[in-house]
């Protein structure tokens, strides 16, 4: 399997730093998972701003290994006293972590929230992009894509009428 086409690059906006994956609709399976985690984790260390900003416009989709990567930074960055931020998400990324209720760990910014990139969210502003993702979304999320990251990321499993599954 080849390796993506795909750079991480840093820069400092005030008491933030914003990380731009560069590259064409990445997708971070997992066999690129090792190289995004090592170069992100490495921009992160680097810095010494109090929030690190992921921009993911261009990743069209993150396996769970990238997700873990993202959730182990979090907590890094928490034990320190900074935080991790996403912005920019592509409909099938929000999705992804709409689902696996990861969207609630991390705060989530509009692109024009995030060339801003306030230290702190805004009301309302968190979280947003998810549901304009949403909207913008060709279609709503499939009952087997949601088992599928349900059931690797160790959640209840949706049934086919879309409660949950008693338990």
């Amino acid at each position: 399997m080849s390796q993506p086409h795909f750079a991480l690059r840093g820069e400092v906006r005030g008491d933030v730093f914003a990380v731009h994956v560069d590259g064409q609709e990445l997708r971070l399976d997992e066999a690129h998972t090792q190289t995004f985690a090592v170069e992100l984790c490495g921009l992160a260390q680097a810095s010494d701003r109090p929030e690190l900003l992921v921009d993911l416009a261009n990743v069209a989709a993150l396996s769970t290994p990238a997700l873990v990567v993202l959730v182990k930074l979090r907590r890094q960055l928490l034990a320190q006293g900074r935080r991790l931020a996403l912005c920019n998400l592509q409909p099938v990324v929000a999705e992804v972590l709409e689902i696996s209720k990861l969207s609630r760990l991390f705060p989530i910014y509009r692109a024009e929230v995030a060339r801003r990139a306030p230290a702190a969210p805004s009301p309302g502003v968190a979280g947003a992009s998810v549901q304009d993702a949403r909207r913008s979304a060709p279609h709503m999320p499939s009952k087997r894509a949601a088992s599928i990251v349900s059931v690797r990321l160790g959640l209840p499993v949706p049934n086919p009428s879309g409660q949950r599954a008693p338990g």
